[in-house]
């Protein structure tokens, strides 16, 4: 869907919310695209493995050793990200 400027500052509650349930919406500047109103998608973020660890030493039992040889299985033994291995 395309709106114009002043449409968007009329009726921008109504514009969000169509945006919000998954409308792209094309605002435009007397006929020419100049932004897109999409909706907003939360960045997944990976805790750090240093962290998890880090928390988990004081679980008691053998849970961070456990924790620790099964994100070895897991991660990728050729990746050199510090904040992973």
């Amino acid at each position: 869907m395309n709106a114009s400027l002043r449409q968007l500052n009329v009726n921008a509650s109504a514009l969000a919310r169509r945006a919000e349930a998954g409308e792209t919406i094309t605002i435009t500047d007397r006929g020419k695209p100049i932004v897109d109103l999409v909706p907003h998608r939360p960045r997944f973020r990976f805790a750090r493995k240093d962290d998890v660890m880090r928390a988990l030493r004081g679980a008691g039992d053998d849970s961070h050793t456990r924790f620790r040889q099964q994100m070895d299985d897991i991660v990728d033994p050729y990746f050199d990200e510090p904040a992973i291995r």
